[in-house]
């Protein structure tokens, strides 16, 4: 059985952001959220308690190659 993991990159995200990891939770085994957000300005509305979401705050925008 292949494992697949899914890899979200934050930015002062939308408010459709848990909307868009519940439309593709259930299609892999985990999903890492990397929050480069300097600032957290945004209602933070994850589902933290999911053991299939990894959230890793890194608060600083270093550009995506660096996250």
């Amino acid at each position: 059985m292949v494992k697949t993991a899914a890899v979200v990159i934050l930015y002062y995200p939308e408010q459709l952001l848990e909307q868009n990891l519940k439309s593709y939770i259930d299609h892999v085994e985990r999903v890492y959220v990397i929050d480069n957000t300097e600032t957290k300005t945004y209602n933070n509305t994850l589902p933290l308690t999911d053991f299939q979401i990894n959230y890793i705050p890194d608060d600083k925008n270093d550009g995506i190659q660096n996250s």
